[in-house]
């Protein structure tokens, strides 16, 4: 079992994360504007949005390098919507939660770690 990130040609697949798969954790939709003199804005649209979290230990550099690239430059952050294929092989469109991704890596070129947040659309 595994987790799966994709868009048209572009796959990664990541191994099982750390902490149990607890997918479809419902989330209200909540927008958010900003006006020109900086006062904020909050609406609650009335649907429901759902939050995919993960945590990822892994040894492979090449995947870290591969998951950069598809974050950086395939889902562009939160821009690009693609599938996630959860380890039930059920697949839902979601999209980053994120502004950055943050690989750390634990063990020079031996183990990293990465903690993903995903949204539905």
């Amino acid at each position: 079992m595994s987790i799966i990130f994709t868009l048209g040609v572009e796959v990664v697949t990541l191994p099982n994360p750390l902490q149990p798969y607890v997918g479809n954790i419902p989330v209200k939709n909540i927008t958010t504007l900003l006006a020109a003199n900086g006062t904020g804005y909050y609406y609650q649209t009335g649907t429901t949005r759902y939050r995919y979290s993960f945590v990822f230990d892994f040894s492979d550099s090449t995947l870290a390098s591969d998951l950069r690239d598809f974050f950086d430059t395939v889902a562009v952050g939160r821009l690009n919507s693609f599938t996630l294929t959860d380890p039930e092989s059920v697949t839902s469109t979601v999209r980053s939660d994120m502004d950055e991704l943050v690989i750390l890596e634990l063990k020079s070129g031996e183990l990293y770690s990465v903690a993903v947040e995903l949204v539905s659309q």
